[in-house]
């Protein structure tokens, strides 16, 4: 498909299950173990053919071992899939450079299922359109704080395609935020005074709350 707009909102990276990782873990579990078998049965002697078996077992094995950490590694370097948002489409670009395009006004349903790939979390996100469904299983970062499905770059795509609301936006005010910064360093030079100069600061603090006071009451009569 080829791509109507230009006007990039935001851009990002996200992780994906590396299928091919996952088949060389298989590999090299199913190895150990053979490889296992294999020393188990050096142990005890069958005659010579049957020994010069098992030792050409126990290459075999090895090499595929190594055959496999090769694979598992060079494919852990392939790369993060990437996304943009833009006006009208939200599109994801593979390690491999293929580019998935899905147009808002064609976004049916986004579904999330959740699921766990040893110590990560993630979702197997499904995404269909009037014409097609695509499959990823997102992962979330070592350093991820949220794990909600509006923590992943595909919240945009459903907000933008009309399927969710937006996040509420939280206004933070700098003023409350200042008040409680002072609040608690007067209490902290409070803490650490003695004798005369607690007493001052004290006197202070109490005179600095009454006028306060003064100002709401004010403020509430006009």
């Amino acid at each position: 498909m080829e791509r109507m707009n230009e006007n990039i909102q935001s851009r990002g990276s996200f992780r994906t299950v590396n299928k091919v990782q996952s088949l060389c873990g298989t590999f090299l579990a199913a190895g150990l173990l053979m490889i296992v078998l294999v020393l188990i049965g050096c142990i005890f002697d069958f005659g010579d053919e049957v020994n010069s078996i098992v030792t050409s077992l126990f290459f075999i094995c090895l090499g595929i071992e190594a055959a496999a950490v090769v694979v598992w590694f060079v494919s852990g370097l392939r790369g993060d899939h990437r996304y943009e948002v833009r006006d009208t489409e939200f599109s994801v670009i593979a390690p491999n450079g293929s580019e998935e395009i899905f147009y808002y006004s064609d976004v049916k349903n986004v579904d999330y299922t959740a699921f766990r790939k040893g110590k990560s979390r993630g979702y197997t996100v499904k995404i269909t359109t009037g014409i097609r469904s695509v499959t990823y299983q997102f992962l979330f970062g070592v350093n991820a704080e949220k794990f909600d499905t509006s923590a992943t770059p595909f919240f945009q795509l459903e907000v933008n395609a009309g399927l969710r609301e937006p996040m509420p936006v939280v206004e933070v005010d700098k003023d409350l935020i200042m008040e409680q910064f002072e609040q608690m360093s007067r209490e902290q030079k409070l803490g650490k005074a003695k004798g005369a100069d607690r007493e001052k600061l004290l006197m202070e603090e109490i005179k600095r709350s009454s006028a306060k006071s003064e100002e709401s009451k004010e403020r509430s009569d006009t």
